[in-house]
């Protein structure tokens, strides 16, 4: 069935689940996982982790080994092969599009977090632009 799978992750819970429901689809269909972590431009991460304090490149960069390390250390527990990308860019459907296109992934497992209202309007759907961009399936976790 699916061979290759993109894993969007950001270290948040609902992004937890979306993890544990990819490796567990991976191990049945015998597919190989990519997890991807998007670091953030310096001036949104602020405001989509909550932290009030500046942020810097460096923060971005500890967040995504800290978060690609527990989904290595979930895959490698499981059995399952997975490789491990932190990327910097713009915006972070965008590059989950590219990569799932670059790495030939039949599908991409990802996590919505279900934000409404300012926060929505200010920093947009992640997940409802890769559904509108990619061209593979896209299993949404809630």
């Amino acid at each position: 069935m699916f061979k290759r799978i993109l894993l969007p992750v950001d270290g948040s819970d609902i992004s937890t689940r979306a993890t544990e429901k990819a490796i567990e689809l991976a191990r049945l269909c015998g597919a190989r996982l990519f997890a991807l972590y998007v670091i953030l431009p310096e001036l949104a991460e602020p405001y989509v982790s909550g932290q009030s304090r500046p942020f810097s490149v460096q923060d971005g960069t500890d967040r995504a080994e800290h978060c690609l390390s527990a989904v290595q250390a979930e895959t490698d527990r499981a059995g399952v092969p997975c490789d491990c990308l932190a990327m910097h860019g713009g915006e972070p459907w965008d590059v989950i599009v590219q990569v799932a296109r670059e790495k030939s992934c039949d599908l991409i497992v990802m996590g919505a977090h279900g934000r409404r209202g300012l926060t929505r309007l200010l920093l947009g759907s992640e997940t409802q632009s890769v559904l509108l961009h990619s061209n593979i399936p896209v299993l949404i976790c809630r």
